[in-house]
């Protein structure tokens, strides 16, 4: 399934992006052809899970700062757990949405964000000679090819759910609501851009919050009115 291999991609993005020099060489196949090139439709759901992660920082760390630690030096990292974590925060984040089919793609935006970060943690904690010594017991590459499986499945679990109460979403229309969706908070920064050189910075405020894009405070998979209100 072309989710499956997104998510995969996804995944090594994250762990490899920046300069850190982290690598996932055990990553399996993940879609992209041999000049780097991948399937249209992925490039926006990236930026727009990247979007998710920018914005809901804090509280992403939160969530990971209890899974990543272990217990006495071991991963507590399992399906039961990680469903558990995804299901909760599905449930709260599609009750505070709009009910209408252009914000299904938000709960599923959280998942490839909350599994993307969660997948770099696990690398930088590898990288880390003094994290090893302390939790020599753990095998991080490990935990990393678990979350691989985790992700894909939940994914396609909670795709298929809404595609059962919507018969016209499928993963196309995920990649189709990803893209509308960075359309328009590009339009609404830009809109908020150009009012503010007109504003003092008291007022500046005020325009990026009826624009929507002061939304980066809102709680994880609690508010996200950002992305609740661009669409």
């Amino acid at each position: 399934m072309e989710a499956d291999s997104f998510l995969l991609y996804y995944i090594k993005r994250r762990i490899e992006s920046g300069d850190a020099g982290l690598q996932w060489s055990e990553a399996p196949y993940c879609g992209e052809e041999d000049d780097g090139t991948v399937p249209c439709g992925w490039l926006a759901v990236e930026q727009a899970a990247l979007n998710f992660e920018s914005d809901n920082r804090d509280q992403i760390e939160h969530e990971l700062n209890q899974l990543a630690k272990g217990v006495r030096g071991r991963s507590v990292i399992n399906f039961s757990g990680f469903k558990n974590v995804v299901d909760t925060y599905f449930k709260l984040l599609q009750s505070r949405l709009k009910q209408n089919a252009e914000n299904l793609c938000v709960p599923l935006l959280a998942l490839i964000a909350f599994t993307g970060m969660f997948s770099r943690r696990l690398a930088e904690m590898d990288a880390n000679e003094h994290i090893l010594r302390e939790q020599n017991r753990r095998d991080f590459r490990h935990e990393i090819y678990l979350l691989s499986i985790y992700g894909p499945v939940m994914f396609r679990s909670k795709l298929d759910t809404l595609t059962t109460s919507d018969n016209s979403y499928s993963w196309d229309r995920f990649c189709s609501d990803s893209h509308k969706l960075l359309e328009h908070i590009s339009f609404c920064k830009k809109r908020a851009e150009a009012s503010a050189a007109l504003l003092s910075t008291s007022s500046r405020v005020g325009v990026v919050v009826l624009c929507g894009l002061a939304a980066a405070a809102a709680a994880y998979f609690l508010i996200v009115r950002r992305y609740a209100e661009a669409i």
